[in-house]
């Protein structure tokens, strides 16, 4: 077809814009643009002369629904037009900025035909509108759909903290004070305030730890040093801090009696110390009058918007608030146990006062969790939807609070919270799935030193980057220090495939066996499981374990990946190569796995592979391009 013809194609100035291809040219030569700032780009072109609200756009964009950041989001793909465009900001020429609304395409478009509406539809004004399912999007289940959601969501992350991380603010140097909260001891009551002893001081952490120039250790990172067991400087020396923040709780009579030490860890002497007498029912205002006292004493310099961060109130409520420290305390059990109990907590705050944000931050962390790491096949759904819909409140009552962002793949957490040692992590798990591997370590050391105790993640991170890089033998190092940090159900899957690629095959095997627990756990374990034994020869038990796998409705693009593997060993190509797209699809484009997998040697000169593994090769060279 003649392009002059084309109603899909929008001119303006040298530029044509191909809607049907998804393609932007300039005089003839194309530029590349990726999906999302190509979706933005046509929809302004569309509406030229017209004012398209950020709204609107982020609906276009991503659809309605808290997965992604859609301010950090859509900033990120504003800039990425107009780099593709020549276009500046201040004096622009075709994208104009309506100051806290939105945008307006002002160059001329030349022969324009709207019949093309299909490809780029007119904004859902009324805000009611859902967009449908377009050509390749057809939904395979939940778990596809939240795979490729939170896929997403990381890759926002990894393209705002690469954009940001770059320039650091002026004026600001690199050094900032190290301080750790302790648990408090609880000296009488345990079975009515024991729970306090924990849930106040991961209250005090997470609000000091808006402070900018104040690095807090996260509370899971404290427990796991075991302070109780060690004096005050080898605390301190082991969490890598300068001060420690100690504390008491008692009842005495109607009322908490809460005493806190202020602790230098350099000559072991009180910085400041005062205690507390409150009504149990005040317990709410004793975070926020702390921590603005330990920052004072600190001498750390606070911005006002930091100041308002510590001294909010998220509610007025004092049994919700006291509800939603319980169900902390739990949370920080990491068992199932006391997930479900946290949960139950968690819902009694949010009945207490709907308005609740950290109430709803809390549910969608533990429904988060329950979903990962501990749902039956039955119930992940269930776990997913509920995590989404507690996020979606959370969100909407409070955008900025990093504990839910968090809590979905921390889409820009590490911008409002850097103490947060977890977004660091989940950057370098989008670059391993993404296959950019050389970028992974930088991102561990981070995590390393906001929380240089707790390791597993760390380690499981540097096992998996060495496994795919195909260092076998120091994979098997790193995930089997990873093996003796934690559960079976979090690190057997990986450790089981160093084990395999490191030699040791029926120890894999024996591995991946005897491992259950969640859907996921089980899963993977029986879909890598088929893989290693096609390879084996042992293609009925392989067939019978695929066929096992398919019939549970639970599935991820690691699964997928390993049925692929399964198929290669098994001879069939076309089903490999199927499931290989599938997982690549679904958030596991990683090519130099693809590329390197020895059980995908079969299938190296299958053409249909070859063709997946140049368009993961591409991916990877613009992910390169987007996030360095």
């Amino acid at each position: 077809m003649n392009a002059a013809s084309d109603n899909s194609i929008v001119r303006f100035a040298t530029f044509e814009l191909d809607l049907k291809e998804e393609q932007l040219r300039k005089s003839g030569s194309l530029v590349r643009l990726p999906p999302q700032p190509f979706k933005l780009l046509a929809t302004l072109a569309t509406h030229a002369g017209r004012l398209v609200t950020r709204q609107e756009l982020c609906d276009q964009i991503w659809g309605p629904g808290p997965i992604v950041d859609f301010e950090q989001g859509l900033n990120h793909c504003i800039k990425q037009v107009r780099l593709a465009l020549g276009d500046d900001a201040d004096n622009p020429r075709f994208i104009e900025t309506v100051p806290k609304r939105g945008y307006r395409f002002i160059a001329d478009i030349h022969a324009y035909d709207r019949v093309h509406a299909a490809a780029a539809p007119e904004p859902d004004l009324a805000g009611d509108g859902s967009p449908g399912a377009g050509p390749g999007r057809t939904r395979r289940g939940r778990q596809w759909v939240l795979a490729a959601a939170i896929l997403s969501a990381i890759a926002l992350t990894v393209a705002f903290v690469a954009t940001t991380r770059r320039e650091p603010s002026k004026g600001i140097t690199a050094t900032r004070t190290t301080l750790a909260v302790l648990p408090f001891h609880v000296l009488n009551r345990q079975e009515d305030i024991g729970f306090l002893g924990l849930a106040i001081p991961d209250a005090i952490t997470a609000r000091l730890a808006r402070a900018g120039r104040l690095r807090v250790t996260p509370t899971n990172a404290v427990v796991h040093a075991q302070p109780d067991r060690r004096a005050i400087p080898e605390t301190a020396r082991a969490l890598g801090v300068d001060y420690l923040l100690t504390g008491t709780i008692q009842l005495i009579a109607e009322s908490t009696r809460v005493t806190v030490q202020l602790v230098s860890a350099a000559d072991n002497g009180s910085v400041w110390a005062e205690h507390y007498d409150l009504p149990h029912a005040n317990l709410l205002t004793l975070e926020d009058a702390i921590s603005e006292k330990v920052a004072g004493a600190l001498k750390v310099p606070v911005t006002s918007a930091e100041r308002a961060q510590l001294t909010h109130r998220y509610t007025s409520n004092a049994p919700a608030y006291e509800s939603y420290l319980r169900g902390r305390a739990e949370l920080l059990r990491y068992t199932q146990e006391g997930t479900l109990a946290a949960i139950k907590s968690f819902d009694a705050a949010a009945r207490l006062d709907p308005r609740y944000p950290l109430a709803h931050a809390g549910l969608a962390s533990a429904s988060a969790q329950m979903h990962l790491r501990f749902a039956a096949d039955d119930e992940v759904a269930l776990w997913s939807a509920r995590a989404q819909r507690e996020a979606s409140l959370a969100l909407d009552l409070d955008p900025e609070l990093a504990e839910v962002h968090e809590a979905l793949a921390a889409v820009y957490a590490l911008a409002l919270n850097p103490s947060l040692p977890l977004p660091h992590y989940y950057l370098a798990r989008a670059f391993y799935h993404y296959g950019l591997l050389e970028m992974i370590e930088s991102e561990v050391r981070a995590g390393l030193d906001i929380d240089p105790v707790n390791r597993l993640e760390a380690y499981r991170l540097r096992g998996t980057a060495a496994l795919v890089s195909g260092r076998f033998q120091e994979a098997l190092h790193w995930l089997g220090e990873a093996q003796k940090l934690s559960a079976p159900e979090v690190t057997a899957w990986y450790y089981a495939q160093s084990l395999y690629y490191a030699g040791d095959r029926h120890g894999a095997e024996s591995l991946l066996q005897g491992l259950r627990g969640s859907a996921q756990a089980g899963q993977r374990a029986r879909a890598t499981l088929a893989s290693f034994l096609a390879a084996d020869g042992a293609k009925l038990r392989a067939e019978v374990l695929i066929g096992q796998t398919l019939a549970i409705a639970y599935m991820d693009h690691h699964v997928a990946y390993s049925l692929g593997a399964a198929y290669a060993q098994l001879g069939q190509p076309g089903q490999a190569v199927a499931w290989l797209r599938k997982a690549a699809d679904s958030g596991f484009p990683c090519y130099p796995w693809y590329a390197g997998d020895p059980l995908l040697q079969p299938i190296h000169a299958d053409p249909a592979f070859g063709r997946l593994l140049s368009d993961l090769q591409d991916q990877l060279q613009l992910a390169r391009t987007r996030y360095r």
